[in-house]
């Protein structure tokens, strides 16, 4: 361990036993401590255990494993399958400064870069990602399923610093879709952005390729429970109580992403208003509910450049460094100006006509606010703000050179 006397740091990380990428029951979860790293670089997401296959806590740790995260292990020939490779600390999702290769056991197909497995550099082995800048902690890839026998997909760094994951696809014959199926983690906290992938499926739950001329009008949208669906992994762009999807003839997935903002479990379901396939069967998502507002965190990127304008999140978050709702009074967060820049308020270019702010303010029910910093000098530091009531939580190490 080293020695950070910093605000912000705490020796507790949340540790939760692995499950499967599906609906399945909620899994165990513990404490541990650990060490913190100060090369703290923010995850998308607050507050999200390895057990759901997505997202990851903050705390900047290097990742010591690798996970492969697949919506499903059976798809028909031909079917394109998102796969996302994550690293792994110590039960959170970790930064993964090796590079990675990405493999093919036991069978053939090739990997591609875009959604459909139509553009982008397709190779069927040593497929390499990751390390160097930017220090990633989820690696996203498609994969074209072949014919023939099933296939594993491995996922190894080149220096085998890092402990491998293997996942097998079961590989079944073409065939013309009959239902919608939708795939998320099974666990998630009121307030936390999962991803939700809805894809077409055979009468056997085997993925298909849509074929024909694809399929449009689609609704996906909650049968129980309330939440929102967005475009963004980080959920910040405008709430939508419903998802408007298609399919392209070639497309076998389509990915979108929602929040629960509610004290049930939220059931989603796929229709498309008659159009051809059977809805899907309810997809339940379990719902915990976060605790009190104890900490204040901030993501941001690890790295800025002077007179450039960047994205901040500021968010309430729990004694587990979950994201949860303000009540009480209202609490005014102060921003600093670090490396004697500015943050703004409501401009996304930090343009000349919009006055700098140097605070925020929370009311209850809120619970992240977005600003914007633009730095006006080199350095580094921890990259805090200063909360009325509530203690730093999670905050990033930013350089900016």
């Amino acid at each position: 361990c080293i020695d950070l006397p910093m605000r912000g740091y705490k020796l507790l990380a949340e540790v939760s036993v692995d499950t499967a990428y599906t609906t399945s029951a909620p899994s165990t979860s513990g404490m541990v401590a650990v060490c913190p790293f100060k090369n703290n670089i923010p995850g998308r997401y607050f507050g999200r255990p390895v057990s759901d296959e997505y997202g990851g806590t903050t705390g900047g740790n290097q990742a010591t494993a690798l996970r492969i995260a697949i919506p499903t292990l059976s798809a028909g020939e031909g079917a394109c399958l998102p796969i996302r490779v994550h690293g792994v600390n110590a039960g959170n999702w970790a930064h993964i400064q090796n590079a990675v290769s990405v493999d093919l056991t036991g069978g053939s197909g090739a990997f591609y870069s875009s959604g459909d497995c139509s553009g982008g550099t397709a190779t069927s082995t040593g497929l390499a990602l990751g390390g160097g800048g930017g220090n990633p902690q989820e690696i996203n890839l498609f994969y074209l399923v072949p014919s023939g026998a099933n296939v594993g997909v491995t996922a190894d760094d080149t220096t085998n610093a890092l402990t491998d994951d293997t996942k097998t696809i079961t590989i079944a014959s073409a065939t013309v879709p009959t239902k919608f199926i939708l795939a998320a983690p099974p666990n998630a906290k009121k307030y936390e952005c999962i991803p939700v992938t809805l894809g077409v499926a055979d009468a056997s739950s085997n993925w298909q390729v849509a074929g024909g001329v694809g399929y449009a009008g689609i609704t996906v949208s909650p049968s129980s429970g309330t939440g929102s669906f967005h475009y963004t992994g980080d959920c910040s762009d405008a709430p939508l109580a419903s998802m408007a999807a298609g399919f392209a003839s070639t497309d076998t997935t389509s990915t979108f992403f929602f929040m629960p903002t509610g004290a049930t479990n939220v059931t989603l379901s796929a229709d498309d208003g008659g159009g051809g396939l059977a809805v899907s069967a309810g997809l339940t998502v379990n719902v915990a509910q976060p605790g009190a507002a104890a900490y204040v965190g901030v993501n941001a990127p690890s790295t800025m450049n002077s007179g450039t304008c960047y994205t901040v999140d500021i968010s309430i978050l729990d004694s587990n460094y979950a994201t949860t709702a303000w009540s009480g009074a209202n609490e005014n967060v102060t921003l600093p100006g670090h490396f004697s820049g500015a943050w703004y308020g409501n401009n996304t270019d930090c343009g000349s006509s919009v006055s700098p702010v140097g605070s925020v303010t929370f009311v209850p029910t809120e619970f992240r606010k977005r600003v914007w910093f633009k730095p006006g000098a080199s350095g580094n530091g921890q990259f805090t703000v200063t909360p009325a009531t509530l203690t730093m939580g999670d905050a990033p190490y930013v350089t900016v050179p």
